[in-house]
């Protein structure tokens, strides 16, 4: 034998030789398994922030919620012992009835922030407060937008305007004569 076929001798035994193949092959699988695993781990952590990040926002929502439930039931409640003075003065409108109505009103702040519009049965509006647009100065808030028709009764979904979220609060007004009178 040659020294160069030896050379391919060795060279073949070199390249099956379980001295380098097995460790090679077992730093492949612990490459591969350590792959796995982080991966696994990276879900596991991506899943457990996600559903926290869920969790906080919900009850951040279930709070914001209850602030704006409590307000505006208050304010439906305010609206419906209020009716009766306006349905009087839908019954027979003069400048005395309107200002009861305006006394009456007077605890829902109309504002800039705030508005009550009358509507009749027909749709036609019948007053609003505040009358017309008020007067601003740099730093008010935006008004609230005059609804163009009337609103069903109970509470409207959240609307936007501007930088502005509001609702609609709506009560129907019975007639007090009507409904008292006996039958």
């Amino acid at each position: 034998m040659t020294a160069s076929g030896g050379d391919r001798v060795s060279d073949s035994r070199w390249r099956y030789s379980l001295g380098w193949r097995l460790p090679a092959l077992s730093s492949a699988i612990s490459v591969c398994v350590l792959v796995v695993v982080l991966y696994a781990s990276y879900r596991e952590v991506e899943t457990t922030l996600s559903d926290a990040g869920a969790e906080r926002a919900r009850h951040a929502a279930e709070q914001v919620a209850a602030i704006f439930g409590r307000s505006t039931q208050q304010s439906l409640e305010q609206l419906q012992r209020v009716a009766r003075v306006v349905a009087l003065y839908l019954r027979e409108p003069t400048d005395e009835r309107m200002a009861d109505v305006r006394a009456a009103l007077a605890p829902l702040s109309p504002g800039a922030t705030r508005r009550v519009s009358v509507w009749n049965a027909a749709g036609m509006l019948v007053f609003e407060i505040p009358a017309g647009p008020s007067p601003r100065t740099p730093g008010d808030p935006e008004p609230v937008p005059a609804p163009a028709t009337p609103a069903a009764p109970g509470l409207s979904p959240m609307q936007a305007a501007g930088d502005m979220v509001f609702i609609d609060a709506s009560t129907a007004i019975a007639d007090p004569i009507a409904a008292t009178a006996p039958r």
